[in-house]
């Protein structure tokens, strides 16, 4: 008995979308495949901690409660850039120490930044773009 022509691109593809559908979940969740719990415990792969995990390195939020998103850029951390925040939602971003940090704080109109203004954040804190891509401005905490 022979199979049909459609059987193997069939399950190939199948196969294909259960494998890549795996990976997004893990890289979602932060999930490893086939790690028991005792064996991420022990993990000393060199791997950060997870944020909210108690051994996280030190932080800031970056968030944009105006109608564009933002990012800021550390100056004094070889021009590091945050990653973007969209708007309503918020980013974190990781800090060297817990000293202050100068920040210049970027909104985006598109794909063209635009700059928002410049303070100092120390870990824990948080900038908070706000207002309009017309009127921007920022608070810290």
């Amino acid at each position: 008995m022979r199979a049909s022509s459609w059987a193997l691109p069939v399950l190939s593809v199948v196969s294909l979308l259960v494998i890549g559908g795996s990976v997004a979940y893990a890289e979602v969740t932060g999930a490893k495949p086939h790690v028991t719990e005792a064996a991420a415990e022990n993990d000393d792969s060199g791997a950060e901690p997870a944020a909210g995990d108690p051994a996280a390195a030190v932080s800031f939020q970056v968030c944009a409660k105006g109608n564009y998103a933002t990012y800021v850029v550390l100056p004094d951390d070889a021009n590091k850039k945050s990653a973007t925040a969209q708007p309503g939602k918020c980013v974190t971003q990781a800090l060297a120490d817990e000293e202050e940090h100068s920040v210049k704080i970027y909104g985006l109109e598109g794909t063209t930044p635009f700059e928002v203004g410049e303070d100092e954040i120390g870990a824990d804190g948080k900038v908070t773009a706000t207002g309009t891509i017309d009127s921007p401005d920022y608070t810290t905490e």
